[in-house]
């Protein structure tokens, strides 16, 4: 479904349908977490990213790494963005975006 009833043209941005909303924010509130790094001296940050990247291996990223269930979230995203299309064709005021997800 479109995740901005304002918006549902975008369908890269999308919303999952209940439960399924709130089973992915229950994971993400268990298993997510924030910091914070301040760096003494200037640092190359995307050397930075690359490196978190490289070394969390974050399971619902798809731009800057590569895991070996990258292909599987890319075709549950295309499904969600597909059934968020097909939503909104159904309601004839909506002004479809064409874009593509990564």
């Amino acid at each position: 479904m479109a995740r901005s009833p304002a918006r549902p043209g975008h369908f890269a941005n999308y919303a999952l349908a209940e439960p399924g909303d709130a089973c992915l924010t229950a994971w993400m509130e268990a298993q997510l977490r924030l910091a914070i790094w301040v760096p003494d001296d200037p640092v190359d940050l995307g050397a930075v990213e690359r490196e978190l990247l490289r070394h969390w291996q974050p399971p619902l990223n798809l731009a800057g790494v590569s895991t070996p269930w990258t292909g599987r979230l890319q075709t549950a995203r295309r499904v969600m963005a597909e059934e968020a299309r097909r939503s909104a064709a159904m309601n004839p005021g909506v002004q479809v975006v064409h874009g593509s997800l990564p």
